[in-house]
């Protein structure tokens, strides 16, 4: 499959410079001589706009992860990766996670599953690497492989931290080893949690505005029906994926499974 190509804006700071250069080299030929005034005045412009290119990049940053435009997150985490210092080794651990995150939510699971394994943990605290392990837990379920290797991950990263739809992670987890009646406690648990809780609650671990861990509900509950084959119920919770503007893992994985059965 061909690689999307994604745009990436001129920063201010080139324009800024390139302006500068002009309007100097314009300035110098005309008689114009600088002094030091000139030259603080140029350097005071110069932070005003890497401070605006930070803000506005951020931005564009949060409009990504809402539209679930990871390519250009991904292209973002990318260029910015080099330029972290190893002497910080923990903002390397999350920003690579996240970009693991992204391959995982565009559907690029195996790159995902690869990312995540990879990944050291070394420096990271509790709560991110329990988001480490229901992440790489998604990876092995979302492809169908090694799912008491993901109840253990699962199991492990809930007796640290709590993720928002967990339960229902572990209800799928439970079916694809064929414990229905465990699994069956979970999803009623998910379902319950699903439709009392209050979206404003969750704290965004997976989309800022919370769209994803609704769909993350939606899909495994989905999922732990499909596998105990109960279709009718299945299609109540995966119909509510379907959004041709917002496509994604759950939504595809959905889409794919329901075809192959």
């Amino acid at each position: 499959m061909k690689k999307k190509r994604t745009k990436q804006p001129i920063p201010m700071v080139s324009i800024f410079v390139a302006l500068a250069a002009i309007v100097g080299f314009v300035g110098y030929k005309n008689g114009l001589r600088f002094d030091y005034r000139h030259y603080g005045i140029l350097l005071i412009l110069f932070f005003i706009v890497t401070l605006f290119d930070r803000q506005k990049e951020k931005r564009r940053m949060a409009e990504a992860l809402l539209k679930g435009d990871y390519d250009y997150a991904l292209m973002i985490y990318e260029r910015e990766l080099p330029k972290i210092s190893k002497k910080k080794p923990q903002v390397i651990e999350n920003m690579k996670m996240n970009m693991a995150i992204c391959h995982l939510n565009k559907g690029d699971v195996k790159e995902a599953e690869s990312l995540l394994s990879e990944l050291e943990m070394e420096h990271m605290e509790a709560p991110q690497k329990a988001l480490h392990d229901v992440y790489l837990a998604q990876t092995f379920l979302l492809q169908e492989k090694q799912p008491a290797r993901a109840m253990k991950l699962l199991i492990d990263a809930k007796g640290t931290f709590y993720l928002k739809g967990s339960e229902s992670i572990m209800a799928y987890a439970c079916a694809s080893m064929n414990q229905f009646e465990e699994a069956k406690k979970w999803a009623d648990q998910a379902k319950e949690n699903a439709e009392s809780d209050q979206i404003s609650s969750f704290k965004g671990y997976l989309s800022p505005d919370y769209r994803l861990e609704r769909m993350l509900y939606q899909f495994y509950i989905g999922a732990t029906y499909h596998r105990m084959q109960e279709t009718e119920v299945r299609d109540e919770w995966w119909e509510k994926l379907k959004n041709p503007a917002y496509e994604n893992v759950f939504s595809k994985t959905a889409e794919h499974w329901t075809d192959k059965a």
